[in-house]
């Protein structure tokens, strides 16, 4: 009948027999080769030393040195070749299991490794080492030394999931080494041999942790697994204490009062285990979580930020800060490209941190669109590269030096892609990360369409509220005319009303005045009467002018015709003062406008030129049509304007220097000419020297159809 350590050293070789035939089963690469040789010999190993138990037969001694042929050697193919290796195990490299196979063949036949064994009644066995032992020693030491040289090295240079894989490597063969020195170094020192049986088992613990990083290519942090390992350990191990405490305690006190002391004792400590069990499980769990955790991350905190901060801004740049800082804190991540859907539904950059987008054209987010419309999943790169995906998206997140990228939909629609870059630990994403990027995804894509309806309405608003300015500074400044036309009106008419009412006044005192001073001041009511009505019917023209700001309906007119009428009509005023009077025309100009109005502007012109413009002197019309402008100039040589007056001499009311002198004005023409002009789409300005007479010119916009 089997003893319980060589049940559990049966349970252990067949464990390791069937975890290597599930890993072999898959991809015959050379990874799975070298795998298989070191599991095989292993689990020999384990069976063998089970049988020679049994049987007692030092024969098979010899068996178990031939098999370390097999683990040794297979652990170095198995160094060399993981984590990647294209193609099967080379036949060249079968030639690394030579030395110990030379060394064995050397040595066996003539008992050079183990002189004999000693089989104890109690079912364990002592080796008495031949004079080669050390030799066997050394080169199995050899073997285990390249394979940690070669291991470290690859762990230094690996990057993502090849660094994880490689870490669940370290951890297998720091276990088992662990247990091999306590089991077979330590507690033999001592000379205690009863626990050697878990050293030759301990095996078993490196080829399980080392199948998981052949089979899988994304993991539960590391630290998740020694954490959890040790809460479960210590926590077992505290109750086994408080178990074997309390019955040691309790004999010890009623051992010689009550008969059934075992009994009770028993009963008590399950008792003191059930209760206090889920308090050691607490307090190591708080320990370990505490010096496992320190730089790792709370997922459901993590979860919690992101949707905090999806749901409390309407500003994308806002949200971009936001996720940089959650994902860059607790993924340790300083890398992040978000793309959007432009007009043309084409990605395109709209927020870009770290990235280098130098050689990336738009083709290349065209793949990634049409990927993601396909498959609605994250990309983890490092995934991506073991799987058979597109070779144009693997290229672009290899060029990109991404790490993941994640598609964001909104009412079954691509909106945006959301790229971060690899974690600056060199790790690869987690299935804790992973849960956490696809939670943030889905929920991302109603956070966007809140900001996409938010932009609009903003943009509605800001041109609503743009359309309302504009409109009420339009009425602004139409009250602003209408009040000023008010206040122009009761301040110029007060001054000649009130020099007819002193006037009409004085002649209705004088009872017997002659009649040639009646005459007199009759002929000053006049013409102040006169001046009057100029006023007025300018004042009236000003007002029409600005009603009709917005609604002007122009007909054509031909400003050759026109300006022939004018002339016409100022010809013998002009003679009446020995003036010369000419009009010059170049080229046909028709406008469109209103014909009345314009005539007023002119007449305006000619009619200053005829009051500033002494005998003798000139006065000239010109009309030139110039592609889509018609120039008309009025030149006097009359007596000019000072310069400190040109700025000013189309307000209203202006008078200039030579208007205060003796010639009455209104103040009012100019001004009259220049809202005239800006009605019809046109300008006007002046030159002028004082002496030397004026300049004044009107661009007008002529009307192409009857050109």
């Amino acid at each position: 009948m089997l003893s319980i350590n060589q049940f559990f050293l049966l349970i252990a070789g067949l464990l390791t027999f069937g975890i290597t035939l599930f890993v072999y089963r898959g991809k015959r690469d050379a990874v799975r080769q070298s795998f298989l040789l070191m599991g095989a010999g292993f689990s020999l190993w384990n069976i063998s030393l089970v049988l020679m138990q049994i049987m007692k037969t030092p024969i098979l001694v010899d068996f178990i040195f031939f098999i370390s042929i097999f683990h040794f050697g297979g652990l170095l193919l198995f160094a060399k070749t993981f984590p990647q290796h294209s193609g099967t195990l080379p036949k060249r490299y079968y030639l690394y299991l030579a030395p110990m196979a030379l060394l064995l063949a050397v040595t066996l036949p003539f008992n050079l490794l183990v002189e004999k064994v000693i089989f104890h009644p109690d079912g364990s066995l002592e080796p008495v080492n031949g004079p080669a032992f050390i030799f066997f020693v050394i080169t199995a030491s050899g073997y285990i030394a390249a394979s940690l040289f070669l291991i470290i090295k690859k762990f230094k240079l690996a990057k993502g999931i090849m660094k994880e894989q490689l870490k669940y490597l370290f951890l297998g063969l720091g276990a088992s080494f662990f247990i091999v020195f306590i089991a077979d170094i330590l507690l033999p020192a001592l000379g205690i041999f009863k626990l050697n049986i878990l050293g030759a088992a301990s095996p078993v613990i490196f080829i399980g942790f080392t199948a998981h990083a052949i089979v899988r290519h994304r993991f539960m942090d590391i630290e998740v697994i020694i954490q959890r390992g040790l809460l479960y350990l210590g926590t077992v191990s505290a109750a086994a204490v408080v178990y074997f405490l309390s019955i040691f305690t309790i004999e010890e006190v009623f051992r010689k009062t009550f008969e059934t002391v075992p009994l009770l004792s028993a009963i008590f400590a399950a008792f003191a285990v059930v209760i206090g069990f889920p308090y050691f499980k607490e307090w190591f769990n708080k320990t370990t979580n505490r010096f496992f955790f320190r730089g790792s991350y709370n997922y459901y905190d993590v979860a919690k930020a992101l949707s905090r901060a999806l749901a409390s801004t309407l500003d994308f740049k806002k949200l971009f800060y936001s996720l940089e800082k959650i994902f860059g804190y607790n993924l340790k991540i300083n890398k992040f490209l978000f793309l959007s859907i432009n007009s043309s539904g084409l990605l395109q950059s709209l927020k870009n941190t770290n990235f280098s987008l130098k050689n990336i054209d738009a083709s290349d987010f065209k793949n990634l669109k049409k990927f993601f419309t396909l498959s609605r999943e994250p990309i983890i790169y490092e995934e991506l590269k073991y799987q058979d995906a597109d070779f144009e998206i693997k290229n672009l997140l290899k060029k990109l030096d991404a790490g993941a990228a994640l598609p964001i939909f909104s009412k079954s629609r691509l909106r945006a892609v959301f790229i971060l870059g690899p974690k600056l630990s060199e790790e690869s994403f987690s299935d804790k990360d992973i849960e956490l990027l696809n939670v943030f995804s889905h929920q991302a894509g109603t956070a966007l369409e809140n900001i996409g309806l938010y932009k609009k309405i903003k943009d509605y608003s800001g041109e609503l509220e743009k359309k309302v300015e504009k409109r009420t500074s339009e009425l602004k400044q139409l009250y602003d005319s209408q009040s000023k036309f008010l206040f122009d009106i009761s301040h110029e008419l007060q001054t000649p009303i009130s020099i007819a009412k002193g006037n009409l006044e004085l002649l209705s005192k004088k009872e017997n005045f002659k009649k040639s001073s009646g005459l007199k001041t009759l002929g000053v009511i006049d013409k102040t009467l006169d001046k009057m009505s100029l006023l007025v019917s300018n004042l009236l023209s000003l007002a029409r002018i600005d009603f009709n700001q917005n609604k002007l309906a122009g007909k054509p007119v031909r400003l050759n015709n026109l300006l022939d009428e004018l002339y016409d009509d100022c010809q013998i005023l002009a003679e009446n003062k020995k003036i010369t009077f000419h009009l010059k025309k170049i080229g046909n100009a028709v406008v469109l406008g209103d014909r009345e109005m314009l005539r007023e502007l002119f007449l305006n012109l000619i009619s200053n030129a005829l009051k500033y413009t002494d005998a003798g002197g000139k006065i000239e019309i010109i009309l030139v049509k110039e592609n889509s402008y018609a120039t008309i100039k009025i030149s006097d040589t009359g007596r000019g304007i000072a310069k400190e007056d040109l700025p000013r001499i189309f307000e209203r009311f202006y008078k200039s220097s030579v208007n205060k002198s003796n010639i009455d004005s209104t103040g009012l023409g100019l001004a009259i000419c220049r809202q005239i002009a800006k009605l019809h789409g046109g300008s006007i300005s002046v030159k002028s020297e004082p002496g030397k007479g004026s300049d004044f010119i009107v661009k007008l916009p002529v009307y192409q159809k009857l050109l």
